[in-house]
């Protein structure tokens, strides 16, 4: 998640609010959120 929270705040959202980074990685276009386990290839 350290990943997204730099993308976050780079973006303005502040990063030490999980709730707005889980936002904002579910609003990023065209990424599978990494809040979410990506169970495809099981």
């Amino acid at each position: 998640m350290d990943y997204v929270q730099r993308l976050a705040g780079e973006a303005g959202v502040d990063p030490g609010d999980t709730e707005a980074v889980v936002r904002f990685d579910r609003a990023r276009e065209g990424v599978m959120p990494q809040s979410k386990p990506d169970n495809r290839f099981s």
